[in-house]
């Protein structure tokens, strides 16, 4: 409810005129952990994509002392295809399936590069499985009937972007294309 909080947020978007954000984050890098540390250059990615490559190192440190390092593995997917190394970013996020197959994001991040690689059955299988281990996920649950819906499977479709409405009354595109 502190709306100084809103206008920093807004100011931090101006990424060209204003690195407040990413002033603020320094201090931290000084004591974070590899692993925060790579969280930490996976976000300010966001405004410099170079900084990919230190989240993408930092992560490689953690994965050395914690192999099954969740957030590791994850921010290298990330940080790989923000880099553009789709093959590596696949490797790492397999690797996350692999070691944590109970959680979703892994199977939606494997459902996207699927569809990038034009692997549209594949996509569906990760897909499905995404809303299944978090079925109430908005983003999931769009993401799904999207890809339904590209199969001229509109039927199907609607009921994923239903669900994707009901669960977040912010699924503009869901309401957008159930309509």
């Amino acid at each position: 409810p502190d709306r100084r909080h809103w206008n920093q947020a807004f100011r931090a978007e101006w990424i060209e005129k204003d690195y407040f954000v990413l002033g603020r984050l320094e201090a931290l890098l000084k004591v974070a952990t590899p692993v925060e540390r790579a969280l930490i250059y996976r976000y300010a990615g966001l405004f410099d994509r170079e900084l990919f490559n230190n989240a993408a190192q930092e992560a490689l440190i953690a994965l050395k002392s914690e192999p099954d390092e969740f957030d590791a593995l994850m921010t290298l997917g990330t940080a790989y295809v923000r880099l553009d190394r789709i093959d590596d970013a696949v490797r790492y996020v397999q690797q996350g399936a692999d070691r944590h197959p109970e959680r979703a994001e892994v199977w939606a991040r494997l459902a996207q590069m699927a569809l990038a690689k034009g692997d549209v059955a594949g996509a569906e299988q990760s897909f499905l499985r995404a809303t299944r281990l978090e079925p109430s996920n908005p983003s999931y649950l769009y993401n799904y009937g999207w890809l339904l819906d590209q199969g001229d499977r509109d039927a199907e479709a609607a009921r994923y972007y239903e669900r994707a409405i009901a669960a977040s009354s912010l699924s503009f595109e869901a309401m957008n294309n159930l309509a």
